[in-house]
């Protein structure tokens, strides 16, 4: 018991770090924390959301062939994700603002 609420903190920080640096936009230094939490904890109750952040910071990151690849893994995996319409506006928009249409 002790263990698992332990686990959940150190992978709730992950999520939230790479959730704050994206909000920086400081996409590239997201990407770790976040991989690490969907490497770690692919059942974990913040899955969702790192995907949309994943998404997100590899977009933030210039990475736009891997942020389409995440995209399309998000949307498969969690169709009915509140996120998915922000997250999918907001990668059309940074691809328009970037010039990849």
């Amino acid at each position: 018991p002790l263990e698992h609420a332990s686990a959940d903190v150190l992978a709730g920080r992950l999520v939230a770090k790479g959730s704050a640096l994206v909000a920086r936009g400081r996409g590239s230094e997201a990407i770790e924390p976040l991989r690490q939490y969907l490497e770690k904890h692919s059942q974990g109750t913040d899955v969702a959301k790192c995907r949309a952040q994943l998404c997100m910071a590899l977009a933030q990151a210039k990475q736009i062939k891997e942020a389409h690849a995440a995209w399309q893994a998000y949307q498969r995996q969690h169709a009915e994700d509140r996120a998915l319409v922000p997250t999918t506006l907001y990668l059309a928009e940074f691809a328009a603002e970037q010039g990849e249409h």
